[in-house]
């Protein structure tokens, strides 16, 4: 689906106005559904009025997904499968990259293979802030968005036979990141517990 923003450095001035205009709904429509998401759950967390009982357990589940990151642990996190369908960039130019946007920016939808997306979760909803869980989900949508806007300036996709290609590889599995994510989680576990 990385076809719904691909041409931006393409084609003659009209082709890249378009693309330009499609990108911009895209990375809004993430910004939105990010946004949404974060002040949602911090809603939901003020209305359940979390503990300290529930500072331990996000702390357990933090330490714990740390671990996993590091590759201690073998623990699964959720995660959908399910792939936004090319059908919707092809047959809507600008209503495709509006949903792909959405659909992308809410995270749960389409596979995280990070753990910190799910605790980026449970921290909304522990925050007892609506404004700082919008913020964070706002943070989320646009590093999302940048990986893919990125990838539409790469070299690669001047052809566009290799534009698949290139999104794979930039979007594959590194252990270095995997790594990184976990020292950082166990920062944030330990953060937690204070």
């Amino acid at each position: 689906m990385i076809f719904v923003i691909s041409p931006l450095v393409q084609g003659a001035m009209g082709v890249k106005v378009r693309a330009w205009l499609r990108a911009l709904m895209f990375v809004v429509a993430m910004l939105v559904a990010g946004g949404l998401v974060g002040a949602s759950l911090a809603t939901l967390g003020i209305a359940s009025r979390a503990s300290v009982l529930s500072h331990f357990f996000a702390a357990t589940i933090i330490l714990i997904a740390a671990l996993r990151e590091m590759g201690v642990l073998r623990v699964k996190i959720p995660s959908s499968e399910w792939q936004v369908p090319q059908s919707w960039g092809r047959r809507h130019y600008y209503r495709g990259a509006i949903l792909y946007g959405y659909s992308l920016g809410l995270g749960f939808l389409t596979k995280a293979p990070y753990a910190s997306f799910h605790l980026l979760l449970i921290w909304c909803a522990l925050s007892g802030s609506i404004q700082a869980s919008c913020i964070a989900g706002l943070l989320f949508a646009a590093c999302r968005a940048s990986g893919l806007v990125f990838a539409a300036f790469a070299p690669e996709f001047n052809d566009s036979s290799n534009q698949v290609s290139a999104s794979r590889r930039m979007l594959s599995d590194n252990g270095q990141l995997h790594l990184l994510n976990g020292f950082v989680l166990a920062i944030i576990a330990s953060a937690t517990l204070m």
